[in-house]
């Protein structure tokens, strides 16, 4: 093989590696992106990542959530679909969240047959746990 087509083939190769590259940035990059439009929800609480979602719903709602409302948050990649879940599912979901939140004495109000809200009380607790969290990563980082 030639010089110049070994240097073609190569040029070729790059520019399929560089397109492939570019597909994975645009899929990491819409990733941070619907991360970043998540709460801070604190990893200490080991929530499942539809139990953060609803989560994040009530942390960031200023007031009552109904069901409905919770369901399309914490679902909102597929609310909408045929294989759309039950609106039980939000109950589910609460009781579990409620049990590994009890330890960090947070909390979730239920306006029976309306739906749910979270304290100020928690917000402001989930508040301070998140820069808790910052302030001892940060001093990690630093070797601390």
């Amino acid at each position: 093989m030639s010089y110049l087509a070994e240097l073609e083939r190569k040029y070729i190769n790059a520019l399929e590696r560089i397109k492939v590259l570019e597909q994975e940035n645009e899929s990491l990059r819409t990733t941070v992106n619907e991360l970043c439009a998540i709460p801070d929800v604190p990893l200490a609480l080991h929530l499942t990542g539809r139990e953060t979602k609803v989560f994040a719903a009530l942390l960031a709602a200023p007031g009552l959530l109904n069901k409905e409302q919770i369901l399309a948050k914490s679902y909102d990649d597929k609310y909408g679909f045929d294989d759309e879940p039950e609106i039980k599912i939000i109950d589910v979901f609460i009781c579990k969240i409620r049990r590994k939140i009890k330890p960090f004495c947070l909390q979730i109000d239920t306006v029976w047959a309306v739906g749910y809200s979270m304290p100020p009380e928690t917000k402001a607790t989930v508040r301070r746990m998140n820069e808790d969290a910052q302030k001892d990563l940060l001093r990690r980082s630093k070797g601390q």
